[in-house]
């Protein structure tokens, strides 16, 4: 046996393939973690989706009665600015990963007209709310990203 150890051990054959080897394993780790990591986001997405699924009905509902507050009742638009903020403030850092670039922009929009201290328009927000709203009730119930 001891023989045989020290002959592997001094054969050049033998060493360059334990070292393709040991190669060959850290190069299908690395793959591996890559493919784990893209698994994971995967189903990171896949239940960010699911979860907007059920709660975008009742987002838009809401975004739907600042709308309706600020053009027929007339509310005063500094009156229910906080709220209409926060509340875009928590469905974009619920959602905002499964957004596309056009409904982000949208958002960060409304974000920004609303975060101003003077002259607020008042239709500017109502379109944006409405952009957002329509993206919620006419997405399909299915896993997109």
């Amino acid at each position: 046996m001891e023989i045989w150890c020290e002959w592997l051990a001094k054969n050049d054959t033998f060493t360059v393939l334990c070292g393709i080897t040991t190669l060959l394993g850290f190069f299908i780790t690395v793959y591996i973690s890559f493919k784990t990591k893209s698994i994971n986001q995967r189903l990171g997405i896949y239940k960010k989706t699911q979860e907007f699924n059920k709660k975008r009905k009742e987002y838009a509902a809401t975004l739907e009665g600042y709308q309706r507050s600020l053009i027929e009742d007339k509310t005063d638009i500094y009156k229910v600015k906080i709220n209409i903020l926060n509340d875009v403030n928590i469905i974009n850092e619920s959602f905002g990963t499964i957004f596309k670039f056009n409904q982000k922009i949208v958002v960060w929009c409304l974000k920004k007209e609303l975060e101003k201290s003077k002259s607020i328009n008042i239709n500017h927000v109502c379109n944006l709310l409405s952009q957002i709203r329509a993206y919620m009730t006419n997405v399909k119930e299915e896993y997109y990203g």
